[in-house]
């Protein structure tokens, strides 16, 4: 495996990493849903733009597209349909509930095995290991 120095972080690359993604963090949390949505709604906005530009260009003078007009026309109906409908960025949102859904069980189960492990080796903090990162994960006051 590569040392960190040779894969060209350093230290304050990595924690200018951490900040801005604590940052991404504590403003997703502010904003919830709303920032996402928006960010997927411009997105699809723009490319419903560029599509249109593409097809009037091709009225006024030859394009340099490589789309055939078939094509061009076929993505303005379905970047029309993803804009009017909830499904472009209803199903991001699930996709990102159902992956943290599945690390939280993953998490849960290397608890688990690190429970039966300290049971299995007969250590005295085994039940305390439990509760102890339960009250440190989720208490952010302490």
């Amino acid at each position: 495996m590569e040392k960190i120095l040779s894969l060209g972080l350093t230290g304050k690359k990595l924690l200018v990493q951490g900040f801005l993604f604590v940052l991404l963090g504590l403003i997703l949390m502010v904003t919830g849903t709303w920032l996402p949505v928006t960010v997927i709604r411009l997105v699809l906005f723009l490319a419903w733009i560029a599509t249109v530009l593409d097809l009037v260009l091709r009225i006024f003078k030859k394009s340099q597209s490589t789309d055939t007009l078939g094509v061009a026309l076929v993505k303005l109906l379905v970047m029309g349909y993803l804009l009017g409908s909830n499904l472009a960025t209803d199903v991001p949102i699930y996709i990102l509930a159902l992956v943290i859904g599945i690390y939280q069980i993953f998490h849960a189960s290397i608890n688990l095995v690190t429970y039966v492990l300290y049971r299995k080796n007969k250590n005295s903090t085994s039940f305390s290991f439990l509760t102890r990162w339960s009250r440190t994960s989720f208490s952010w006051w302490d």
